[in-house]
């Protein structure tokens, strides 16, 4: 008897012993499971934004990438601008933001509500380094040459041309806002032009007070907006980061109709 209930303890202590070897394993496992995971929530801090950072850069590229329609009366007005829109929530905009460092502006409703958010920059390489582009990707971004069947090529290049009320063309390169200075190329005049009163001669770069361009804004023109979609609200109980909006990046676009070879040196 005493033999057999020695062989029950032993048995029975075995399997305790196997149990604490298995809850063992089993808490190693779960710690090294929440480490794991907390190195992907690390790695994943930014997912929203990095989801909209990548659609934004893929639809923008896609964009550059399509030769543009011909210059016409009809659709002037719609080349001066290159734009890209996106429905996201305002998390993802947020964390754009945050991720690259950058302070953006809300906006409010007549009510005084914080509605959307504003982003102006300082030219279109800084927006293109926000899509995180690389230096391929901005190289051809900001000027990209087409040519057609009938054996013409078209341009289009990344590049704000501003037209005075009496015909004068300048090309925008850099505003200094603190200073109200603008740095711009124009046209200059030929020798014959008596005889031939449309042409126009080389690109002549200066730095002049922006007053001196009747009408200039002050202010770059590249820009992303978000806004929230009217009707759609947020499920009850959500937060304001899961409200859904729209998200619009604007670029300035000048398209001419040859290889643009002394504008494209201009970027």
């Amino acid at each position: 008897m005493a033999l057999e209930e020695r062989d029950v303890l032993v048995t029975e202590l075995t399997a305790k012993l196997d149990a604490v070897q298995r809850d063992l394993m089993l808490s190693k496992a779960s710690v090294s499971g929440l480490s794991a995971l907390q190195d992907v929530m690390s790695i994943d801090k930014w997912a929203l934004g990095s989801a909209l950072q990548g659609c934004l850069r893929a639809m923008f590229m896609a964009r550059v990438k399509a030769c543009p329609p011909r210059r016409t009366a009809r659709n002037k007005r719609n080349q001066s601008t290159l734009t890209v829109d996106q429905v996201t929530v305002r998390g993802a905009v947020d964390q754009l933001a945050a991720m690259c460092d950058l302070e953006m502006e809300n906006t409010r409703s007549v009510g005084g509500r914080v509605e959307g958010r504003f982003l102006r920059f300082s030219g279109c390489r800084a927006a293109l380094s926000v899509l995180a582009c690389s230096v391929a990707e901005t190289t051809a971004s900001l000027s990209h040459s087409f040519g057609r069947k009938d054996g013409t090529m078209t341009t289009r290049l990344l590049l704000e041309r501003y037209t005075q009320a009496d015909g004068k063309v300048w090309y925008i390169l850099l505003r200094n806002e603190p200073e109200g200075t603008v740095e711009v190329a124009c046209r200059g005049e030929l020798a014959d032009a008596v005889l031939r009163p449309s042409a126009g001669g080389p690109l002549v770069r200066t730095t002049m007070d922006m007053t001196d361009i009747p009408g200039l804004s002050s202010t770059c023109p590249v820009v992303l907006r978000w806004s929230p979609l009217a009707g759609h609200g947020s499920p009850a109980g959500s937060p304001n980061s899961a409200v859904p909006g729209r998200v619009s990046l604007v670029f300035p676009v000048c398209i001419v109709e040859d290889a643009a070879v002394d504008l494209q040196v201009l970027l």
